[in-house]
């Protein structure tokens, strides 16, 4: 996701608020049903960064990150949280 406009403190909560609503799906099929688990990685632009590719690869990592430590986690700016968080 992109959010324009929005602080760390604001991404974290749409962020949180994303995971959650994903979990608490249920998904039918063939017979079967299934939960939803997503991993997320969150970065913030900064001046720092000279193109949005910096970002995205630290999204990316941030991602990563989450998969690493049990999937099911969003990671913001290296801090992993847990899929009980939100």
């Amino acid at each position: 996701m992109i959010l324009p406009g929005a602080d760390l403190a604001r991404a974290k909560v749409i962020t949180l608020i994303c995971h959650q609503l994903l979990s608490d799906m249920d998904v039918r099929f063939n017979g079967g049903e299934f939960n939803i688990t997503a991993s997320f990685g969150l970065a913030m632009a900064t001046t720092k960064d000279g193109n949005s590719t910096a970002v995205f690869k630290r999204a990316d990592h941030y991602l990563y990150q989450s998969k690493h430590a049990g999937r099911d986690c969003i990671t913001v700016e290296g801090e992993t949280l847990n899929h009980q968080v939100a």
